[in-house]
């Protein structure tokens, strides 16, 4: 079975491959013969792929290159499936393009992973229809849930539960009544994102602001903040600032300064006097409370000073309550402010007027887990979820109606990086995709100030390094059991063939993810000491191919070898080289199967390991038990996680009818596999800016556009 999602993914790549390729014609030097420069144009695909990482502060020429490229970069990058950030995956999906028989704009060319561009007209009406088309794309399938009409709807509550360290589902059930039509959901218009090279900041104009608010609240401490810093500031060639503060647009600038020095108070000035000059700015900081306290002051000075401005917090909507209950609750913090905040993030839920319950004892409305946009029709034909009626005037999602036209925007670290905007707005990307906190402040705002980007960078690194739990020893709820336990109970509300294709991966999933930990309990797999953390599916192939390939030591590795160590671990398929590697197609033969059930018994014993031992003994003549061994216990390792791997993704494939069945067990997957698939400014991960190598490149000047940020 194909999900939607994989249809759309199998679309995606082609799209961008054919955008990268002439993207890089476009912007980088043509890569013929000098001799054949003129009459023909040739494109290396490490150009084309350069494009598609994103990497673009390891390029001299980006400055440089006109606004209209650069936004058809971004728009590339915004879509691009993140499998293309790996260069060997791109050459492959290249090659798959090339063969395809399709009409494309492009032919294989002379040299090695080079492409030659065919006459096509005019190339930028070409790559933008190309880039609509990505975006069109894109937004299948992900438009917003209709409102629900009066009838009867069914949503999941999961709950504390002491037996259950996961929690316990309940259904909740909604008898809609009401009358006249629903309420509208206003459409958020961003416009044009600004364009600013650089600003520049008078500290008069700040010693000014930080004057009278101090003559207003009889006090001193911001003018000396600015007096302070302004002394002692000096630029990157240790060179006094003067009397004006410059931020280049570009990549992230680091001020640094002791504690105690004012740099909060500094920033909070720099937003007063942006909200003076009509420029929007966006605050960073880095807990929610601190997003609150931000908020308030700002408020208060702004209203004190007689300017009139929007300052906006934007929090995740689930933890508003929360937030409003623990400052209310909170001794330590001034009553004027409590009131404030419990005011300003507390809201009522005209949806739990109507609910009913599965269980006794059980309150319907648990703040911040309402199913906004999760009603099912309850009944045979419940096949796509419903948003709330109310849902579009609803004050959970004020601030983020409003931060679309908010004069200063304050977040935190987490919603910065992993965030949402929870209400439809209208820009960039695409119709129907939400758009991330993240890229919601960059479009908007003339100036980002992130206060403790230290930490940001840490939680970023933390975040790019999601892990998942599958199943415990000694554990009787774990993941894989809850969404089994799920899956059973809702797979009614699933189409025929979706349940069909699920059923199988699932009961696989948890006796792979079960049978594994048995292993390595029983001492079966047990991992040497030094290799205990050594735990990703593919971290063994290149010692695998070194190995079976008998490659000198310092020697990588060709494509092909590769492949074919991906190919033992599928019975079905090529398998290259195995006419010439001796021993190859009976090496198979065990690490294919080691992971089936077929005859309903366990196939890895120590036996297993022992003959596989034998057959890496056969192909590469060495000898020595415990050599062996180590090299067979890691390939039945590769074998168990590789298949968790892959189910596991194509499970990710069909999140969004799980999650409309209620079956929410699947999100922890989903968070953990595909929180980073889009390309995100912030520099982290695997897909982010600031952990290549490459080498800067440089290309002819065609432009410039830049932002402060």
């Amino acid at each position: 079975m194909t999900s939607s999602k994989n249809a759309r993914y199998s679309v995606s790549v082609p799209l961008t491959l054919r955008a990268a390729v002439l993207l890089a014609a476009r912007v980088f030097p043509n890569r013929a013969p000098k001799e054949q420069a003129t009459w023909r144009r040739v494109v290396d695909l490490a150009d084309a792929h350069f494009l598609a990482t994103g990497q673009m502060h390891l390029w001299d020429g980006w400055p440089a290159l006109a606004l209209p490229d650069q936004v058809r970069i971004t728009r590339m990058l915004r879509q691009r499936p993140a499998v293309l950030a790996s260069h060997s995956v791109f050459v492959t999906e290249a090659a798959a393009v090339l063969e395809s028989g399709e009409p494309i704009e492009f032919a294989p060319g002379y040299g090695e992973e080079q492409v030659l561009i065919l006459p096509a007209g005019d190339e930028e009406a070409l790559i933008d229809a190309l880039l609509d088309e990505l975006e069109d794309n894109a937004a299948k399938g992900q438009s917003q849930p209709k409102p629900a009409p009066p009838g009867s709807y069914v949503s999941d509550l999961r709950i504390s539960d002491p037996l259950s360290p996961s929690g316990r589902v309940v259904d909740v059930f909604y008898d809609l009544d009401y009358q006249g039509p629903p309420a509208p959901s206003v459409v958020q218009e961003l416009g044009q994102a600004p364009v600013v090279d650089e600003m520049v900041i008078p500290f008069a104009n700040l010693d000014e602001i930080a004057g009278r608010l101090d003559a207003l609240r009889g006090q001193d401490y911001r003018r000396k903040a600015v007096a302070d810093i302004r002394q002692h500031a000096r630029s990157r060639d240790g060179t006094n600032v003067g009397e004006l503060l410059r931020v280049e647009a570009g990549p992230l600038r680091v001020f640094h300064a002791p504690t105690g020095m004012g740099k909060n108070v500094l920033s909070e000035l720099v937003a007063v006097w942006c909200a003076q000059q009509g420029r929007v700015i966006s605050l960073v900081v880095p807990q929610s409370a601190q997003v609150l306290a931000t908020v308030y002051r700002l408020r208060q000075d702004l209203a004190a000073l007689g300017i009139s401005a929007q300052v906006t917090p934007v929090v995740s909507p689930a933890s508003m309550m929360e937030l409003a209950e623990q400052t209310a609750s909170s001794p330590q913090d001034d009553a004027d402010f409590r009131t404030w905040v419990y005011r300003e993030m507390s809201y009522s839920c005209p949806l739990t007027g109507h609910a009913t319950t599965s269980s006794e004892a059980v309150d319907a409305w648990t703040p911040g887990q309402e199913p906004c946009d999760q009603l099912k029709p309850n009944g045979a034909e419940a096949d796509k979820a419903m948003a709330c009626p109310w849902r579009g005037g609803c004050g959970k999602f004020r601030h983020h109606r409003a931060a679309a036209s908010a004069d200063i925007l304050v977040t935190n670290h987490a919603n910065f990086l992993t965030g949402q905007i929870h209400a439809p707005v209208a820009g960039r990307p695409s119709p129907g995709r939400r758009m991330t906190t993240e890229q919601l402040l960059l479009h908007r705002s003339h100036l980002v100030i992130i206060d403790e980007a230290d930490a940001l960078q840490a939680q970023a690194f933390e975040q790019a390094a999601r892990q998942v739990l599958l199943a415990q020893d000694g554990a009787e709820h774990t993941p894989v059991r809850d969404l089994d336990s799920q899956f059973r109970r809702h797979c009614h509300r699933l189409p025929m063939s979706l349940e069909q294709y699920l059923r199988p991966l699932i009961n696989h999933l948890v006796w792979l993810a079960e049978s594994y930990v048995s292993h390595l309990v029983g001492g079966v797999i047990h991992p040497d000491r030094e290799r205990r953390s050594m735990v990703v599916p593919r971290r063994w192939d290149g010692l695998f191919a070194s190995r079976i390939f008998q490659l000198e030591e310092g020697e990588r590795p060709t494509e092909q070898q590769m492949r074919v160590v991906s190919q033992l671990y599928k019975r079905e398929g090529p398998l290259e080289l195995a006419d010439e590697v001796k021993g190859l197609a009976q090496l198979r033969e065990l690490l294919s199967s080691v992971t089936d059930l077929v005859g309903g018994s366990d196939r890895l014993t120590h036996a297993t390991l022992k003959r596989i031992g034998e057959a890496f003994s056969a192909i590469t003549g060495e000898s020595g038990d415990k050599r062996l061994s180590s090299l067979a216990l890691l390939a039945a390792r590769r074998a168990y996680l590789e298949e968790m791997r892959s189910i596991l993704h194509r499970i990710v494939g069909v999140a969004a009818p799980l999650q409309g069945a209620g079956i929410s067990a699947s999100n922890g997957l989903v968070d953990a596999l595909a929180s980073h698939v889009p390309w995100r400014a912030a520099p982290y991960g695997p897909l982010g800016r600031g952990c290549s190598r490459s080498p800067r490149r440089s290309t002819r000047p065609t432009g410039t556009r830049r932002r402060c940020g």
